[in-house]
């Protein structure tokens, strides 16, 4: 029985919108992208784990695979929650789980971009 909700937990966890977001002070400096193609014009905060490639960012498409988008990235960091604060911090756009930036999202301290776009379920 306890394998079976770990796996419900596991998979609940596992389908999390992603969010493309940032911080007010970067978005005054740097202004807000709004449609993906401005992203590549933009500082990101990129996800890499040691001895891997950075992960590209994915947007879902009507009808055909992800959009991958591979995102300028000169802070490249291993950590979700560390790559929200950089974010809160104004160090660039990150592409993170809804879940963990809600609240950020909720204070101000990050704004949630491409609200038209639908969020990947990673």
């Amino acid at each position: 029985e306890l394998d079976d909700t770990a796996g419900v937990i596991a998979r609940r966890v596992a389908r999390q919108d992603m969010v493309v977001c940032a911080a007010p002070s970067y978005l005054e400096i740097h202004g807000e992208p709004r449609r993906i193609e401005d992203l590549a014009g933009h500082q990101a905060i990129v996800y890499r784990r040691l001895g891997m490639i950075a992960q590209p960012w994915l947007f879902p498409r009507e009808g055909q695979a992800a959009l991958e988008l591979m995102p300028n990235g000169r802070l490249r960091l291993d950590d979700l929650d560390a790559i929200a604060d950089a974010a809160v911090g104004g160090m660039g756009l990150a592409w993170l789980p809804h879940w963990l930036v809600r609240e950020r999202i909720q204070a101000g301290a990050l704004v949630a971009l491409l609200p038209d776009q639908p969020r990947y379920p990673y």
